[in-house]
């Protein structure tokens, strides 16, 4: 491609990012519905259910930590069913201290083994721990709800993760000020806080949990004065100092059954963690105290749909993937780019000359394998590397320029059109180094209300607030509705890449009359066929021990040698 077809991008590019944001503005988990697997495995819901009947029949105890499973996993990186994921160095999600009261993997497991019976390798791990909590729940007799599946499993799980106090999982220990916001930040209103919180009314919870507030809550070896001193008394009984094994039920005389007691228990001083007290402390949470304890109770309801909130926390649907991925294929790309015209490339031939560009974020940016990725972009040179970084001041300048990058700062992402455009040809200038734009931008920029706001990360706007932005932005047209001036827009460059590629193929026919053998090589490697005879240029390892390789259908191979 030559370069004048790429001056325009770097508009391109931001214009339909716009347009995307305003049809899909509405609401976090795009790809997730209910029936998901009605085609493709039409009995998928009612396997998993039958083997949570059967478990519940005999271990009624598991369905709290199963419930609280679905919590912990969409917490922390979405639901993604990344708190299965084992660990060798006991570096997972599941081996936090947070989650070691977690049971029941093998109960997941179990499922999982039903479902890839009749269907495998369609129902992902992440859909089966929703579904689970929702049998859990329907199994000691409390409310069902229509699950929305669709959810693909993420592959990164890392204990590290909870130990983020804002994005790690809200301490036992939380006020109502820090719960408020640990759920706004997932895009939870504080009704989905108190409603589930109400989850609490099955399970137990381990002594250590509490027990500060029995013994030694301000340091001086006193109780919670805001706990009943009653029931301080009884759970003492139970619970002695230090005590890193007894549990206690989280709502007595009812643990194993799903009701509104739990709420009766708040309301009397009686919440087993302060958590649980804490939403005494707010007028909205202790209004919904008092009517989940009355006659005109919704509870079970709004379980249910905070349930559906819940789940379409940080989803992966469709082609979406774990976080540093999209950086770490765009390296892999421009190596690619680099070595396929370093081989191919002629001084009288320039046929390999594209660029890879890319677009990352923070959450990117606190992977690992970006940094990695990146690092080996620098080593490497790969000057035909352009990523876009999403700006939302949070500096990784001098990383970048460590791991020998290029670094080029548009502080007006929003709305600064002509600074991309001499960004993008700035960064072609130099072919030495890959090209890190940092682009600032205003997080949930055109949002009269949550623009600029903590709670606009990875969360939907809500219907309200949508309308509101289209509003604010000047965009009259309904959603999923592309204007025939933007049709125009992108159309009118249709024959413009119809030229190009046609000059491509000149190029290329010459360049196959030139250098044929050449062409052809390049040919195969583009699309993947091999060429006659491939085989015989596998060496044989003759004279040496017989390599005993048995497939799955029970053949043995050749004794050839295979990079």
């Amino acid at each position: 491609m030559t370069s004048s077809s790429k001056n325009s991008f770097g508009v391109l590019m931001l214009q339909m990012m716009v347009l995307s944001l305003l049809v899909n503005l509405q609401a976090e988990g795009q790809g997730l519905k209910v029936g998901f697997y009605e085609k493709s495995c039409p009995h998928a819901e009612k396997i998993v259910s039958d083997v949570i009947k059967e478990v519940m029949a005999v271990a009624p105890s598991l369905s709290g930590p199963l419930l609280r499973m679905h919590f912990h996993d969409c917490f922390i990186r979405g639901c993604d069913g990344s708190i299965l994921l084992d660990s060798p160095t006991r570096q997972s999600e599941k081996y936090a201290p947070p989650n070691l009261s977690l049971r029941g993997f093998n109960i997941i497991d179990r499922v999982k083994l039903a479902l890839e019976k009749a269907c495998p390798g369609l129902v992902s791990c992440a859909d089966i721990v929703a579904l689970v909590a929702r049998d859990v729940t329907v199994a000691t007799k409390g409310p069902y709800w229509e699950v929305e599946t669709g959810r693909r499993d993420g592959k990164v799980s890392l204990i590290s993760d909870l130990a983020n106090p804002v994005t790690g999982l809200p301490p036992f220990s939380s006020n109502i000020t820090a719960l408020k916001q640990s759920f706004a930040l997932r895009g939870l209103s504080t009704k989905d806080l108190v409603v589930l919180s109400g989850g609490h009314t099955i399970g137990m919870s381990h002594c250590s949990s509490f027990e500060s507030r029995l013994y030694n809550f301000t340091g001086k070896g006193d109780t919670d004065p805001t706990m009943d001193p009653n029931y301080i008394a009884r759970l003492k009984l139970k619970c002695k100092p230090r005590d890193q094994t007894t549990l206690a039920e989280l709502d007595p005389g009812s643990f194993k059954t799903f009701d509104d007691s739990y709420y009766k228990l708040v309301t009397k001083r009686r919440g087993l963690l302060e958590s649980d007290a804490a939403l005494l402390n707010d007028v909205e949470t202790r209004a919904y105290l008092v009517q989940a304890t009355s006659h005109g109770s919704t509870f079970f309801k709004d379980f249910g749909a905070s349930m559906v909130n819940m789940g379409r926390i940080g989803v992966l649907t469709g082609s979406q993937g774990p976080l540093g991925q999209g950086i770490a294929n765009a390296v892999g790309l421009a190596l690619a780019e680099k070595h396929l015209a370093a081989r191919y490339n002629k001084p009288d031939a320039e046929i390999v000359d594209h660029y890879t560009y890319c677009i990352l974020g923070d959450g990117c940016q606190m992977e690992g394998i970006s940094n990695e990725a990146c690092s080996l972009a620098g080593h490497w040179g790969l000057g035909k590397l352009i990523a876009f970084y999403d700006d939302n001041h949070i500096s990784v300048d001098k990383r970048f320029e460590a791991l020998g990058w290029h670094i080029i700062w548009v502080k007006n992402g929003n709305t600064g059109y002509d600074e991309i455009r001499d960004a993008i040809k700035e960064a072609k200038t130099v072919t030495d180094k890959p090209t890190l734009i940092k682009v600032t931008t205003t997080i949930g920029f055109g949002s009269p209300n949550k623009a600029n706001s903590y709670s606009v990360h990875g969360a939907a706007l809500g219907a309200k607030e949508v309308d509101a932005t289209r509003q604010n932005l000047g965009w009259p047209y309904e959603p999923f509705h592309v204007p025939d001036e933007v049709k125009k827009h992108w159309s009118r460059h249709t024959p413009d890449g119809a030229a190009l590629e046609a000059e491509w193929n000149a190029k290329f026919s010459a360049y196959e009359s030139k250098y044929p053998e050449d062409a052809a090589e390049l040919k195969s490697i583009v699309t993947g066929v091999f060429p006659a005879g491939w085989e015989k240029a596998l060496p044989e390892l003759a004279g040496l021990p017989t390599m005993e390789l048995i497939h799955k259908d029970g053949t043995h191979p050749t004794n050839t040698f295979i990079c």
